[in-house]
């Protein structure tokens, strides 16, 4: 960081302590004074400590006050704090605790001691995290003294950190309470924690453990034992013989075990476990296929990617990070599908890893996805893989209020249209929100927007309404933190800091007046002497960027507004485009004017006329001019184009403008039909399932041909979802009416099939196998399961 940046973070620095100082004078609620001292500390300039210290000596009572005085390292606010640690009486002694950890101090190892054994739960827990922090041999010697705490909470916690200590000295102390402890289930905890050292000299306990009836010591006493510097048969001698264990823990610790020693001895017990009908087996099993070479495994991660069980299938997904590119993308294209929004979730946040997955898929899911987390993963999906397609189906979640989906829309509108996206976004936010405006100007700062953070800091000077610096505390917090990265702070922000404007560059030598003639009167041209000076500028100045900078329209208000609003806190909405604010117009007494008919777009009549005739490919383009010309089209239009699309076999396109429509008219029998038909065409099971059972349950009307159809393909879906008994009813009903039809022959029986129904799926084949004549995608399924059902199951 060059001195040019150091001197423009100091200036910020200083602007805003001046700024804060004014406002700790004013008649605040002491609650905003306090977090005023804390923004105070964040800005860390020296000659702040003694108002801080100050404001921590009359409210000790004010978390921000305790926090704003750990900022500071002197010797005075420590014996304060720890004065205030001895009173019993004190407020929030925990966090007092845990403010002097983090000063990471040896010396301050024997002062928190004694706090171990404190009547507080709560002090007694930050105190073992407080010795964690400072760390060392005397901290963890001390931690060990007090292991058997008798509220489990503060025991377990103790015991965890000394494991990740790795002392030596207090193994010998931690193998004493193992011994101590009668407590079956704390002694598991004990063996998962004491397997961090992979320390031999443990190995005694781990044997105890794997002699254990408790199903937990042994499964973690395997899993211990797997990862010590043993010999290969030392290791095989003690976890072999838990291969075939019925407990999915023991066994998937002891497949872990041996894969590290004969990797092809394993993959017969793994197709056992993924065969078994213990969900728990298949899950264990899915758990061991993300910690294992996966190269001979891909029939059976996708197996268990098409598991029937809900938490099979999103175990799997978490496991996939383990195989390759090639594989993964088949199988989340499953998993996208999920009916599960976690399994969904899971998929999502998988494809944002890989470079090259195909965007549509997410495309689609952004549209529909209406959970915070999936939307979030969509849009953090498009923050990793920066497409402008997806800008507009972004956007159209602009209106969201939940914070976490609102910083993945900033993110994403970032990643793809740069500041000037976020600042066609801004508009559209819930700016009264303080956490908005956090989120916005954190994006815009670190996208290099230097001129934001200082108008901000301008805007805080001239404040006086206590809702209004209420609000800006949280963005100043969060802007303090980026820049005290130093020369890790975000590039663009770090080059825009260490840019020399030319306002700033040194001012060239004064040169002595050139003489020149006086121009006459009616010469338009600038006088030679004016001329020349311009040219000089121009010229110098290209030794130099040029400042690009914005200007953050913070529009401040009067301050009189009352407190329910914050009238013109932020006018995000003109982030820096030098525009100004538009004036709303003096409302005057107008005559009342004469009704008019509306107004009919031409390409709305031509797009019309053309649908009407069949014509649609002239309808598509006329109707596709009005959504582009017009803001609010009739919604029908939205209907005509995705019954045209569906026509077309644009199945996507078809899809996007049908549920546009349907989100104004969610009831429209035949946009739902049509819908459905398009989902079967994308293979979107799940949706046309949600879309069909509005049907079978009388919320939408159909005619008996449409009925027909809603059965076969709903009961097919179901049976490719695998909700077995759901598709085999469907499917039962509709072959009574048509016995002849050997698609739905072929799936009824494979619902039979995977509901164990062997006799019955056999019959119905038969009977399928007949009619399916001249078909012969139809007769090689029927052929392939019958072979299946001959052989008595999978």
């Amino acid at each position: 960081m060059n001195e040019v940046a150091q001197k423009r973070i100091k200036e910020l620095k200083e602007k805003i302590t001046a700024a804060v100082a004014g406002n700790l004078g004013a008649s605040f609620a002491e609650n905003t004074r306090a977090r005023l001292t804390l923004l105070l500390a964040e800005a860390g300039l020296q000659h702040s400590e003694g108002i801080v210290f100050s404001y921590l000596q009359n409210h000790p009572e004010q978390e921000e006050a305790i926090i704003a005085g750990s900022k500071f390292g002197s010797e005075e606010i420590e014996t304060f704090l720890l004065d205030l640690l001895k009173q019993q009486r004190s407020a929030h002694r925990d966090l007092i605790v845990e403010q002097l950890g983090m000063r990471k101090k040896p010396e301050l190892v024997g002062k928190l001691q004694p706090y171990l054994a404190d009547a507080d739960r709560h002090v007694r827990f930050q105190t073992a995290n407080a010795l964690f922090n400072i760390g060392g041999k005397e901290a963890a010697l001390a931690l060990c003294e007090y292991i058997s705490d008798p509220d489990e909470w503060i025991s377990m916690t103790i015991l965890r950190l000394l494991c990740i200590m790795r002392e030596l000295e207090s193994i010998p102390i931690l193998i004493e309470k193992y011994h101590q402890d009668e407590d079956l289930r704390r002694k598991a905890l004990m063996i998962s924690f004491l397997a961090r050292f992979r320390s031999v000299t443990l190995l005694p306990i781990f044997d105890e453990g794997i002699q254990a009836r408790d199903a937990r010591l042994r499964a973690n006493s395997i899993e211990a034992i797997g990862n010590l510097s043993l010999t290969p048969d030392e290791i095989k001698g003690r976890v072999e013989e838990h291969l075939h264990d019925p407990n999915n823990r023991i066994r998937a610790n002891a497949i872990l075990a041996i894969a590290k020693l004969e990797p092809e001895k394993i993959k017969p017990e793994i197709q056992e476990m993924v065969a078994s009908n213990d969900v728990q087996l298949r899950r264990s099993a899915a758990f061991i296929l993300g910690m294992i070479p996966s190269g001979e495994y891909h029939d059976l991660g996708a197996a268990l990617v098409a598991d029937k069980s809900e938490v099979v299938r999103k175990r799997m997904i978490q496991s996939l990070r383990n195989f390759s590119s090639e594989f993964v993308f088949n199988q989340l294209d499953l998993a996208l599908s999920d009916q599960n929004k976690w399994i969904r979730k899971h998929a999502i946040d998988m494809a944002a890893r890989l470079s090259k997955f195909p965007h549509k898929k997410i495309l689609g899911l952004l549209k529909t996805e209406r959970a915070a987390p999936n939307l979030e993963a969509c849009l953090n999906f498009f923050t990793f893989h920066p497409i402008e397609e997806a800008l507009t189906a972004i956007k159209l979640h602009v209106k969201d209020r939940r914070l976490p989906v609102v910083k993945a829309l900033l993110s994403a509108v970032a990643a793809i249209g740069g500041v000037e996206g976020v600042k066609s976004v801004a508009p559209r936010l819930e700016q009264r929100d303080p956490q908005v405006i956090r989120a916005l100007s954190e994006i815009l700062i670190k996208a290099g927007e230097r001129k934001i953070l200082e108008d901000l800091v301008e805007r805080f000077a001239q404040l006086k309404h206590e809702n209004q610096v209420e609000a800006l505390i949280p963005s100043l917090t969060s802007s303090l933190k980026i820049i005290e990265q130093g020369d890790s702070m975000p590039e663009p922000l770090l080059k825009s800091f260490e840019k020399i404007e030319v306002s700033e560059r040194p001012l060239a030598p004064a040169r002595p007046p050139v003489p020149v003639a006086e121009p006459s009167e009616s010469e338009d041209a600038l006088p030679p002497a004016v001329d020349e000076v311009l040219k000089e500028s121009r010229e110098e100045a290209s030794d130099y960027e040029e400042s690009d900078e914005i200007d953050l329209d913070l529009d401040l208000g009067s301050g009189a507004a009352g407190d329910a609003e914050m009238p013109g806190l932020l006018s995000l909405g003109d982030l820096g485009g030098g525009q100004p604010t538009e004036e709303k117009p003096v409302r005057k007494p107008v005559k009342k004017p004469v009704s008019e008919k509306p107004k009919v777009s031409p390409h709305y009549r031509a797009g019309l006329k053309a649908y009407n005739v069949g014509k649609y490919k002239k309808a598509l383009v006329e109707f596709g001019r009005l959504l582009e010309t017009e803001q609010k089209p009739p919604n029908n239009v939205y209907l005509y184009m995705g019954l045209m699309q569906c026509e077309q076999e644009n199945y996507e396109q078809a899809r996007d403008y049908l549920q546009t429509f349907l989100g104004k008219e969610p009831d429209h029998s035949r946009a739902n039909f049509v819908l459905g038909k398009v989902y079967r065409q994308l293979k979107l099971w799940n949706g046309l399932i949600e879309v069909y059972e509005r049907f079978i349950g009388g919320e939408l009307e159909a005619s008996p041909k449409m009925k027909t159809k809603i059965y076969h393909d709903l009961g097919i879906a179901c049976v490719l979802v695998a909700r077995y008994e759901r598709g085999a009813q469907l499917l039962d009903s509709l072959l009574k009416l048509q016995p002849d039809d050997a698609e739905i022959g072929y799936y009824l029986a494979l619902s039979h099939f995977h509901m164990n129904k062997i006799s019955s799926a056999g019959q119905i084949l038969h009977q399928a196998s007949k009619t399916a004549t001249g078909n012969k995608r139809i007769s090689k399924l029927i052929e392939a399961l019958a072979i299946k059902v001959r052989s008595g199951g999978i």
